[in-house]
């Protein structure tokens, strides 16, 4: 079947991302501390006295044999569902690797993997981790973990993290095959703190404009951005693009200390209210270091949560310029309340509002499928074009300098830029979903490590490395004989620039991490791209 051009491709592109990051949780925004001395449990205990004569008659008298434990499991989260969108259940198994993210660390050896061809690869070692001190290179492959052999054992990811992950302080023994030397070659290694970064990128894009990604809002977030912009000022940084796209949220205070660095002394940045801990204001300080430098923020349909709250700050004191799409709509504030066998609650307790009293967050509850909000704007055509006729329909506040703004479905952005559907394919789309184009990158460096050791840096590999026909074939090959992913006539027309692209990125990714993914990538956003072009025409 012909491939033929649609916005179907680009949805197809885009939503499991979207999906990903609910699935991940990252629509979390806390942390809440009560503002009571004595938690006032629930006066009326006959709903709870009809609950566990449920589950007792259940155990008792049921068809078949079941797990009180289970049941609980199972029962908690439909309660949860029932109360908003964003309130949760998180088992004890589960609770860990979720909190990771917003911890901002874990403890491990500081590797980033692949399984090839049933081969744990190191792909890149992170800089000055346990295993960069211990004497792993990347392309190294581990053929055994603590002594017990792994190689063509049909490992699986989830196994190799079970094996390399634990405790601070603990010892792993690895060993690897390096193919440089042909020898086989054994580590012991430190477990120690490897970071999750919240940024990924900084860099100068212009002579005086600095280009900061940041992707959560996690417990180092703040310290990250201060040290990341100290640097860009360092290089002569007066203008500042901060990308919050695809930015799931995180933690509020790291929100609001980012708000801080923008805003003039006593603004208002946030404030949360909820019926049991009343209302808390945050208000900036005089510690900002950038509340002198021009700023547009982007955003679009999965920025969301701390995301919002920076971008409203930012619109609500005509602070910067945002640009880009619709934002999530998230406006709701989860405390996490631990239970005693390990596992967790993040209960809604509050909802929050811009400093002009908009509460960002979109309709939910009865008649309304919550996640289905993206494929309706994908249906409606929200991606593609602003529909001025629909923000009549929505509340109207007053920014602090009397510019119109909009509650109750996310941040709408001062400029709207739509989904760039350029080069869009459903081959492009199979390519994206699967693990060809980081496979087939990873392979490419292994084979050429010594000729790309020319190229001092990212900036210089982008200025000068270049796809070629030659190695693009290559890779329509490998996919379609390692992934059965079957070229078509129009994909390979279409798709053909952004696919060489992402294969540059790729590339530039495993020798310099995402600082060269990012660095390539920029270079052909065409969104960041109008963004470059605003702040430049902007005159300090």
């Amino acid at each position: 079947m012909e491939d033929k051009p649609s916005k179907q491709g680009t949805a197809a592109i885009l939503y499991p991302l979207l999906l990903s990051l609910i699935l991940a949780g990252g629509y979390y925004l806390g942390t809440l501390h009560t503002n009571k001395t004595q938690v006032e449990y629930i006066s009326n205990q006959n709903g709870l006295i009809k609950l566990n004569r449920v589950l007792n008659e259940i155990e008792l008298k049921y068809v078949d044999s079941t797990s009180p434990d289970q049941l609980v499991e199972t029962s908690i989260p439909g309660i949860l569902q029932n109360l908003d969108p964003h309130s949760s259940y998180i088992p004890a198994k589960n609770l860990s690797s979720m909190d990771e993210p917003l911890k901002g660390s874990f403890g491990g050896v500081g590797i980033r993997f692949m399984i090839l061809r049933d081969t744990l690869m190191v792909t890149s070692v992170i800089e000055s981790g346990p295993s960069e001190r211990a004497g792993i290179l990347a392309g190294d492959r581990i053929i055994a973990i603590n002594d017990s052999s792994i190689a063509n054992t049909g490992i699986k990811n989830s196994d190799v993290l079970d094996k390399l992950k634990g405790q601070i302080g603990t010892k792993v023994r690895i060993t690897v095959y390096r193919k440089m030397n042909n020898e086989t070659m054994s580590f012991e290694i430190m477990r120690g703190r490897v970071p999750i970064k919240s940024v990924e990128s900084a860099q100068m894009i212009s002579s005086d404009v600095g280009y900061l990604k940041l992707v959560r809002f996690s417990e180092p977030t703040a310290s990250e951005f201060a040290a990341a912009t100290d640097k860009l000022l360092e290089k002569g940084m007066n203008k500042l693009i901060l990308d919050l796209r695809d930015n799931g949220g995180g933690y509020l205070q790291p929100a609001v200390d980012i708000a801080d660095q923008f805003l003039k002394d006593g603004s208002m940045i946030v404030y949360t209210e909820g019926r049991y801990n009343g209302r808390m204001n945050h208000f900036s300080s005089n510690r900002g270091k950038l509340k002198d430098k021009t700023l547009i923020v982007l955003i679009n349909e999965n920025s969301a949560s701390a995301s919002e709250i920076v971008a409203g700050a930012i619109q609500d004191n005509d602070r910067g310029l945002i640009m880009g799409r619709q934002s999530f709509g998230k406006g709701l504030v989860q405390e996490p309340i631990p239970l005693s066998d390990g596992s967790a609650i993040r209960l809604t307790v509050a909802r929050y509002y811009t400093p002009s009293g908009r509460c960002i967050q979109r309709p939910y509850g009865k008649g309304i499928d919550y996640d289905a909000d993206y494929l309706d704007r994908y249906k409606n055509g929200a991606l593609y074009s602003l529909d001025s006729s629909k923000l009549e329909n929505l509340e109207q506040f007053e920014t602090r300098g009397g510019r119109i703004v909009y509650g109750g479905g996310g941040i709408f952005p001062d400029r709207f830029i739509p989904l760039d559907t350029t080069g869009v394919s459903s081959y492009l789309s199979d390519l994206s979903y699967s693990p060809a184009f980081s496979e087939f990158a990873f392979g490419y460096v292994d084979e050429n490590r010594k000729a790309l050791s020319a190229f001092q840096d990212a900036e210089s590999f982008d200025r000068l490395f270049m796809v070629s026909n030659a190695l693009f074939d290559d890779f329509v090959s490998f996919a379609k004989e390692s992934h059965e992913i079957q070229p078509t006539a129009y994909g390979l027309s279409a798709s053909k620039e952004r696919i060489k692209t992402r294969i540059k990125a790729q590339i530039a990714g495993n020798l310099w991490g995402n600082e060269g993914m990012y660095t390539v990538f920029n270079r052909t956003d065409r969104e960041l791209n109008q963004a470059l072009q605003a702040i430049e025409s902007i005159n300090n």
